[in-house]
């Protein structure tokens, strides 16, 4: 089944796969594990059957052995800490809230299901019906630093993010609270956060 869906995007969609550091607007300057370019790929998709902008996820990995497919979001975090003159709670919350982890995954997902239904693929129902039972996974991929912290579990004010520098546990917990509320019976999982350094080693594992 995964085969067929890599063959149908390679000759019919141009489908490209690159380093994850060559993403555009990669957030991980350092990682050279293969995932398709799932942007380009969106792109292809939408004029091809002549569809409305949707989103997407990032990264796209076909674990063809394992019968899973991966989603991967980028999501530069040092970039908006950069951006600010003065880094706050509130300016973090509204960050994040802006972030729809959801609605990625969901029209990704859609993107597929196009693609292996276009009158290019020849695949048969019963096919199509064993699509809904590949695995599924999604990584939200950060440049931050996830080691555990002991400040991790502190209630963090403004005072407190102010003397110290522990933005980037707060981040952590904020985004890993907008992950765990997430819903999808297609994921074998709830998605997960990892840091640039560690995706490389997560993919098409099980």
């Amino acid at each position: 089944m995964l085969n067929r869906l890599y063959e149908i995007g390679k000759k019919h969609y141009f489908m490209e796969e690159k380093a994850i550091k060559d993403i555009p607007k990669s957030c991980c300057k350092n990682e050279k594990c293969l995932v398709i370019d799932f942007d380009k790929l969106k792109e292809k998709i939408v004029k091809k059957h002549n569809l409305q902008t949707v989103s997407s996820c990032d990264g796209l990995k076909i674990c063809i052995e394992n019968d899973l497919i991966e989603f991967i979001e980028l999501k530069s975090i040092k970039k908006f800490i950069e951006n600010q003159k003065k880094l706050t709670k509130e300016k973090i919350d509204k960050q994040i809230k802006r972030f729809d982890f959801e609605k990625k995954i969901e029209d990704s997902l859609f993107l597929l299901n196009v693609l292996l239904r276009s009158n290019t693929s020849d695949l048969k129902k019963e096919d199509l019906e064993k699509f809904k039972d590949i695995k599924k996974r999604y990584f939200v991929v950060t440049d931050l630093e996830l080691e555990n912290n002991p400040l991790y579990n502190l209630d963090f004010t403004l005072k407190f993010l102010s003397e110290y520098p522990p933005y980037q546990s707060y981040i952590k917990i904020c985004i890993e609270n907008k992950l765990n509320k997430i819903e999808l019976c297609f994921l074998i999982e709830k998605p997960r956060l990892l840091s640039c350094k560690d995706i490389c080693k997560i993919l098409c594992k099980i």
